[in-house]
């Protein structure tokens, strides 16, 4: 009875996904290709003041747009909605996959998908169509869990490819 209870508790605690609050990790798909990619941003503390005061701001610098597979987002915890700002995110990649002008662009789905010139576009995650803009303010967006989800992933690959070779007999 005991046992059936830590593995209980050890189960319940190993499902809880966090995001790595040094980075932000955004999830999209390609409008054309209908390929998945991420979108990674690294911290960045502004140094700023108000009334007197010596403040750090907290804002997310784009460190780049990188194509991934499906295997993300079947391996990554869709439970949880992580959100962030837009206005704390400085700059915005061209899609990696097709290399649409606009790599990120909110659906009324609330998913992000790349955008050209084109005037009407449609959504990869929803098929939804329709003129896209810009507006003023910030909005807030879906975050993936990032860092760690990439390692795991990684790793589950690297497992995998072992595994697969250790069956076929290849050294």
């Amino acid at each position: 009875m005991e046992i059936l209870f830590l593995k209980l508790i050890f189960k319940k605690t190993t499902q809880k996904q966090y995001v790595d609050n040094n980075f932000v990790v955004l999830a999209a798909k390609c409008q054309n290709t209908k390929r998945p990619y991420l979108m990674k941003y690294r911290k960045v503390l502004n140094p700023s003041e108000l009334a007197g005061l010596e403040l750090e701001t907290l804002s997310y610098r784009l460190v780049g747009g990188f194509k991934s597979t499906i295997l993300y987002f079947e391996l990554c915890d869709n439970q949880q909605q992580f959100k962030v700002n837009s206005d704390e995110l400085i700059g915005a990649p061209a899609c990696p996959c097709c290399g649409n002008q606009f790599g990120l662009a909110v659906c009324s789905c609330t998913k992000i998908h790349c955008i050209g010139d084109e005037e009407i576009s449609t959504c990869p995650w929803c098929g939804s169509q329709g003129k896209y803009g810009t507006g003023e303010g910030g909005f807030d967006v879906n975050r993936t869990q990032g860092k760690k989800s990439i390692y795991m992933i990684d790793k589950t690959i690297h497992t995998i490819l072992y595994l697969l070779k250790n069956i076929a007999g290849c050294n």
